[in-house]
């Protein structure tokens, strides 16, 4: 039989989609930029230019030359998403048969991320510090037997990332800042595979041409399908950069870089067929074996404004262009030569993200914050698109507190509403990528609810 028009298939359904699905993300793509409780609680409006704790330096290391003495803080964040997906007419098979499942269903998955922050006092100009991030994540989890499952079915992605850093005070108004990133991910990608309509196929056009008609495989039934999950870790190291400057009045200007990762994943794809080995066994392929897939995580570039008005009021914005065009194919390759490659054209493009907020001085141990932000998409409006990404413009509202009892000890909370504009998947016409996926119309409205508790201590 043809490997070609299997190895499109399943290109189609391993695609960077499923594996960065937004279904517990923060920011645009796959990215989680909340990894400040302070900072969250503004909509990042400020981020790469505030000092109010050592959680400042995962947005500009160069924050860390305003502290003296000692400084830790810890932060989780329960994230809640809600992702609907509503199939808006019959989904068919290539072969016009029809695809049998559920028309509404839920995809997502909640998840609880943190944030650990260390930082030292070396000497009257250096600062060191540490960050102990997930920068990058995603719990999505289709039902089974969902009518989109031959373009996504599951993905879980985690991303651990150890930042040490060192500022320097260049004078009284201008400080520098670099660190290294040391990142880790695991990720876990699972998705459908249309058996019954691969075995009614034509061995000329790259089917089985009945030969396992004995299974019983019925094109588009779920009892008919089998199953490919990719497993895999790997590390990368990258490095982040940054300035402030801060004027007489106590206007803060920072700027701030983040680098690309490149993450080489070592790992292991797994198929489950039904008929358990006879179908590999009469065609030589679906075995299970050894793979790689490599991800370069994205970097981004940060520009924050901070202005006191100096009637207990605060004004910051911050603008972040995010380089999401590095993703324009993903690749798992199977280690062993005789088994399927898998490849996929992504073409995500850049994005901006912008942020206003307002901060609030109540009294010496309360300040209150609120922000508002635009997050745009990843994906191009023309571009790829699969069912395992319902990506689109995020519009971001949050508000938060820090409050402090103590010169040595402190509380922050947030919270954040992200609402993304209504998505559609519409295939009415398969295309050749999309061959044995079907046609699929699908409908998404997605939203979550992130809170966000920090502790802070200095000593």
């Amino acid at each position: 039989m043809s490997k070609l028009l299997i190895c499109v298939q399943l290109c189609a359904q391993l695609s960077v989609t499923a594996l960065f699905a937004p279904g517990s993300t923060q920011a645009a793509g796959y990215s989680i930029r909340e990894q400040s409780v302070e900072a969250m609680g503004s909509a990042m409006a400020g981020a790469a230019a505030m000092t109010d704790g050592p959680s400042a330096q995962f947005a500009n290391p160069a924050s860390l030359s305003w502290i003296r003495g000692n400084r830790v803080s810890a932060a989780a964040f329960p994230i809640r998403p809600d992702i609907r997906a509503e199939t808006r007419s019959p989904s068919s098979t290539v072969l016009g048969t029809p695809i049998t499942g559920r028309q509404k269903v839920k995809a997502e998955e909640s998840v609880t991320t943190g944030s650990l922050f260390f930082d030292h006092h070396l000497s009257r100009d250096l600062t060191l510090g540490l960050g102990i991030t997930a920068p990058f994540g995603l719990a999505v989890d289709y039902p089974r037997d969902w009518a989109g499952r031959y373009y996504a079915q599951n993905a879980k992605l985690e991303t651990l990332d150890v930042n040490p850093a060192l500022a320097w005070r260049a004078n009284s108004s201008l400080s520098l800042g670099i660190g290294i990133s040391f990142q880790h991910t695991r990720t876990e990608i699972g998705t459908a595979l249309d058996l019954g309509t691969i075995n009614a196929l034509p061995v000329a056009l790259g089917g089985f041409g009945n030969a396992f008609d004995a299974l019983g495989l019925i094109p588009g039934d779920p009892d008919s399908d089998g199953r490919l999950v990719f497993r895999g870790k790997g590390t990368g190291v990258g490095w982040n950069a940054g300035l402030l400057w801060r004027s007489g009045g106590g206007t803060r200007l920072g700027v701030a870089y983040r680098s690309d990762v490149h993450i080489g994943l070592d790992g292991h794809l797994d198929y489950d067929l039904p008929g358990g080995e006879l179908i590999s066994g009469g065609t030589g392929l679906f075995r299970d074996g050894k793979g790689e897939l490599t991800l370069r995580n994205p970097g981004h570039f940060s520009v924050s404004l901070v202005h006191p008005t100096g009637l207990r009021w605060t004004l910051l914005a911050d603008i972040t262009w995010t380089h999401w065009s590095v993703f324009d194919n993903l690749i798992v390759r199977a280690k062993d030569d005789s088994q399927l490659d898998v490849a996929r054209r992504v073409d995500w493009q850049d994005n901006w993200r912008y942020s206003l907020g307002l901060g609030y001085s109540a009294s010496d141990t309360l300040n209150l914050r609120a922000g508002l932000s635009f997050d745009g998409s990843a994906t191009r409006e023309e571009g790829p698109f699969t069912a395992a990404a319902p990506d689109g413009n995020r519009l971001i509202a949050t508000m938060g507190m820090s409050f402090s009892p103590d010169p040595s000890f402190g509380l922050d909370f947030a919270y954040q509403y992200m609402r993304f504009e209504d998505n559609r998947l519409d295939r009415d016409t398969i295309l050749p990528e999309d061959s044995l996926s079907g046609n699929v119309n699908v409908r998404y409205r997605s939203s979550a609810h992130i809170l966000g508790v920090q502790l802070r201590w200095s000593f």
